[in-house]
């Protein structure tokens, strides 16, 4: 008998503590909800947006996950191991990309960012340096993807950013 009473207390706090999880995810799932204002997606269907402006994140480059070398030869390789991009709701934007070099005997980290202002046209976000005044583009889908493709030499790389969920 005593065995019972001693289990039952043990089953209420953890019945107590399920509930308390549920109602602090259920506010945190509205707290979400609603820092995602300007997309409509969800249970209907994936999330869209009606301008490109938020912030993103390297998804792929070559259609692979982080790290990506996309520069590989005997005794060095360039990575890519993380990026991000940030487009303001007032025309500009900034940018960080973080690569890695390998080399006999050394591995190092590289950090570059930029800025400049964007602007969208017919699917296309056309970015001008704010430095140098050089030009890129990336094609945008209201899904939340930014696809850029680089001919760098002989090589041509294509990165995805992704809106930050």
């Amino acid at each position: 008998m005593m065995e019972v009473n001693q289990r039952q207390p043990t089953l209420r706090w953890t019945i107590r503590q399920a509930r308390a999880l549920a109602a602090v995810a259920g506010i945190a799932a509205l707290s979400v909800a609603a820092a995602c204002g300007g997309d409509s997606g969800g249970v209907n269907g994936p999330a869209t947006f009606s301008t490109p402006a938020g912030s993103y994140d390297v998804a792929t480059v070559n259609a692979k996950s982080l790290p990506v070398a996309i520069f590989s030869d005997s005794g060095f390789t360039w990575e890519v191991t993380a990026g991000a991009l940030v487009l303001a709701g007032d025309g500009k934007y900034s940018t960080k990309m973080t690569f890695r070099q390998t080399v006999p005997g050394d591995v190092s980290t590289f950090v570059d960012s930029t800025g400049g202002t964007w602007a969208l046209a017919a699917g296309i976000v056309t970015f001008t340096n704010g430095s140098d005044g050089s030009v890129d583009r990336a094609d945008w889908s209201n899904t939340g993807k930014l696809t850029f493709t680089e001919t760098e030499g002989r090589a041509t790389n294509t990165y995805v950013f992704a809106i930050r969920r």
